[in-house]
């Protein structure tokens, strides 16, 4: 009974796949999360991590980087982000969210990811 629970949530829409292969393309899951932290916990997190480090099996399959680094979030700047989150990122497996969620979307979930980088001491 656990490991068919355990099986439903990890191969649940949204959710890494258990084979450490990606999500459901982009697709954004109804209802629509509200803003950019929600939608980054939808859309994002089940292969960047919840908190931006990029460690669940997809990220360390793919190299997904590390949000939280002020180093690599100081050479991505907004615009690049921006473009990455719309368009994806073929060789990462990164799908492009162009057409399934609004500009101003797009930009709340760039500004919440910039959010995650510590400043450096």
């Amino acid at each position: 009974m656990r490991l068919a629970i355990l099986a439903a949530l990890l191969l649940a829409p949204g959710l890494a796949r258990a084979d450490g292969a990606a999500p459901d393309g982009g697709k954004v899951p109804g209802p629509r999360p509200k803003g950019g932290k929600a939608l980054y916990a939808a859309l994002c997190a089940c292969c960047h991590d919840a908190d931006g480090r990029g460690v669940t099996a997809y990220g360390k399959q793919h190299g997904c980087p590390d949000f939280t680094s002020a180093e690599w979030m100081s050479k991505h700047p907004e615009a690049d982000l921006i473009a990455s989150v719309t368009d994806g990122q073929l060789e990462a497996e990164m799908p492009a969210f162009r057409g399934q969620l609004s500009a101003d979307e797009i930009k709340a979930v760039v500004s919440y990811i910039q959010k995650l980088a510590k400043p450096t001491k």
